[in-house]
C-alpha cells in the first residue's frame, strides 16, 4: 500500500510552488489526515483516508521532484493534522521552495499545541508604505531573548516628581507575579528618573535627587510569563528526521 501511495505521489502534477518532503512521526495511535483531498490530486489518497503504524520511522513519506509531496485543503476544518507523542509531529523540507506553506482566510494559518523550535531566523512579513504588494513584503526579524519573557509598553508622566504606574490587568494576569520584572524608562523631558517600589500591581517612578518636575516618560516592562520555565539558553539535542538520515 505504501509503494502504491508513493508511486502516485511521484506521478502527480501539482500546482503549488514548493517542493515539499513531509515526514510525520506518530505513536501507535497516531494518524495523518488529509482533509478535502480527492483521488489522484497531487497523489493524495481519497477523502477520509488514514494511515496507522507502529514504526519508529515515518508513517507516511512523500517525495515529489517538481511540486508538493502532500497537499491538504479543507473548507471547514484543518487541511493537515499531525500528532505525535514520541517525536516530531511534522517534518518538512524544501530545497527550492518553502518547507511548509500554509494559508488561511479566517483562522490561524498554523496552530501548534506545544513548543516550536526553529533552527534559523523567524521572519515576519507585512505591508509597508511604499513598494509592497500581495507578493512583495517588507520582512522584519523576530526578537530573541536568553530566557522566556513577556513585555508591555506605555507612557505616563511625573507629577511633582512622582508617578505611580499600575500594571495593566491583562498583562498582570499573564505574568508570574512571584518573580521580579524589569522596567526600562525613557524620559521625554529634562530630568533623570528611576524606578522604585515594584510590586505585583505596579511601580513608582521618581525624579533623581528629590526633584519636583512634571516630566512625561515612556516605559517598557519585561516580565516572566506565567507557568513557563525560565531556563536560560538551554542546550538541546535535535534529532534529524530527514529521509537521508533514516537511510532512505
Amino acid at each position: 500500500m505504501m509503494d502504491d501511495f508513493r508511486a502516485r505521489i511521484l506521478r502527480s502534477s501539482p500546482k503549488l510552488w514548493a517542493t515539499l518532503t513531509l515526514t510525520v512521526a506518530t505513536a501507535v495511535t497516531g494518524a495523518f489526515v488529509i482533509a478535502g483531498a480527492s483521488e489522484g490530486r497531487n497523489g493524495a489518497q481519497p477523502d477520509g483516508s488514514k494511515q496507522h503504524c507502529s514504526s519508529k520511522t515515518a508513517c507516511i513519506e512523500a517525495t515529489n521532484s517538481k511540486g508538493p509531496g502532500i497537499e491538504g485543503s479543507s473548507f471547514a476544518g484543518s487541511g493537515i493534522v499531525a500528532n505525535s507523542s514520541a517525536g516530531a509531529a511534522l517534518y518538512a523540507s524544501g530545497d527550492y521552495g518553502y518547507g511548509v506553506y500554509a494559508a488561511s482566510a479566517n483562522n490561524d494559518a498554523i496552530y501548534a499545541n506545544g513548543n516550536v523550535q526553529v533552527t534559523g531566523q523567524v521572519y515576519t512579513g507585512g505591508s509597508c508604505k511604499n513598494g509592497c504588494s500581495k507578493t512583495r513584503q517588507e520582512v522584519s526579524f523576530a526578537a530573541r531573548t536568553s530566557q522566556p519573557t513577556i513585555d508591555d509598553v506605555g507612557e505616563s508622566a511625573l507629577r511633582n516628581g512622582v508617578a505611580r504606574v499600575a500594571l495593566a490587568a491583562d498583562f498582570a494576569n499573564a505574568i508570574d507575579a512571584r518573580k521580579p520584572y524589569v522596567v526600562l524608562l525613557t524620559p521625554e523631558g529634562d530630568g533623570s528618573l528611576y524606578v522604585t517600589n515594584r510590586t505585583a500591581s505596579g511601580f513608582e517612578v521618581r525624579q533623581v535627587g528629590g526633584g519636583h518636575s512634571s516630566i512625561p516618560f515612556a516605559y517598557r516592562i519585561v516580565a516572566k510569563p506565567y507557568a513557563v520555565s525560565d531556563e536560560r539558553l538551554p542546550i538541546r539535542t535535535v534529532r534529524d528526521y530527514s529521509p537521508r538520515a533514516a537511510g532512505h
